[in-house]
This record gives C-alpha cells, structure tokens and sequence, in this order.
C-alpha cells in the first residue's frame, strides 16, 4: 500500500496537519481502508498542502517542521492517533 508516512506523526496545532507527511488525523485514521485511487488523490494534494503551511521540509530527528512548534502525537490502543 501506498502511503506518505515517513514516520514523524506529529500534528501541528494551528493546521492541525502532520508535520511528517502532510495528512490530517482523519486521512491517516482512514488511510488502510481508502482505494488506492482516493490515497492517490491525497498523495497528489500534499506537496502543495505542505508548501502553503510553510512546512515543505521537516526535521526528522526531532519531528519539527517549519510551521512552529508541534503536539507530538502517540498511537493509542486502538491504533489510532491521538494528540497530547
């Protein structure tokens, strides 16, 4: 499956995107039962949802993209994402 994690789920609070790839809680939260053409249409939107955030690179040692200080987030038990 197809996706643009890189493993740096941290969702910003004023965008409330993910630094690491982009997605909202609710593209990642739903991201294994998507057809490949609807993760594709997301994969497509993401650059340019990056850029306008300012958060087009992001640090992966420490998870902290350019569009300020982030809520790092923590699966939960039901595999989800939850924000601290």
């Amino acid at each position: 499956m197809i996706s643009p994690c890189i493993q740096i789920c941290v969702i910003h609070p004023a965008t409330a995107l993910c630094t690491g790839c982009g997605r909202t809680l609710d593209e990642i939260a739903g991201w294994s039962g998507l057809a490949d053409s609807e993760r594709r249409k997301i994969m497509t939107a993401l650059p340019k949802r990056m850029a306008s955030t300012g958060a087009s690179t992001c640090d992966k040692s420490t998870g902290a993209g350019q569009m300020g200080e982030p809520v790092e987030a923590e699966a939960n038990s039901a595999g989800g994402v939850a924000t601290a």
